[in-house]
């Protein structure tokens, strides 16, 4: 038995196949890694889940609108994808990433699109998942000095938060008005 399936007690919490199962699509490759489906096969009906569960508002097919989300800001990456998802609820994402899990669907998560890696951008036709619309402080606990905001929140935002409350957020970036809180961390 595995280290990690006996909780230290020498008692099995079962296998690592049962506890994480792999995805219908997962197939043995000869290097012994997974191989995904062929890229650009997502299907129809799991885009229909995907635009069920963002919701309202939470997602675009639309080429126009997708367009600034595909090109890195410096313009050294472009993406593809044919959608664009934006929850707005931690229990939107979940339940979007729980789709992609369940069919093996790519997806790339972006926050205010000011990386430098281009990680944030969708190159191959991958779905796209926006955080922007997760852009509430949920709370500032001065006497904790804590502050509670969702990944959307910008930099900014979470600096004049806690500033308001006579604290101070200690991060400063070029890009504070437009990096977000789930990006930074």
């Amino acid at each position: 038995s595995l280290p990690c399936c006996t909780n230290g007690t020498g008692k099995d919490r079962g296998s690592p196949s049962r506890l994480f199962p792999k995805p219908a699509w997962v197939k043995p490759s000869m290097t012994g890694y997974a191989v995904p489906p062929p890229r650009g096969q997502i299907m129809h009906e799991t885009f229909d889940r995907l635009k069920q569960a963002a919701g309202p508002g939470g997602f675009s097919d639309d080429a126009a609108e997708i367009a600034p989300y595909l090109e890195e800001w410096r313009g050294r990456s472009r993406g593809q994808t044919k959608l664009l998802l934006k929850p707005a609820t931690t229990e939107q994402v979940s339940a979007i990433l729980a789709i992609c899990h369940e069919t093996g669907t790519p997806i790339v998560p972006q926050g205010g699109n000011t990386g430098l890696v281009g990680a944030q951008i969708p190159l191959h036709g991958e779905v796209l998942l926006s955080l922007k619309r997760m852009n509430r402080i949920r709370a500032v606990d001065a006497p904790g000095m804590t502050l509670t905001a969702e990944a959307g929140v910008t930099l900014k935002q979470s600096q004049d938060a806690a500033s308001a409350e006579r604290l101070l957020f200690p991060l400063s970036l070029g890009s504070e008005g437009s990096c977000t809180i789930g990006g930074n961390i």
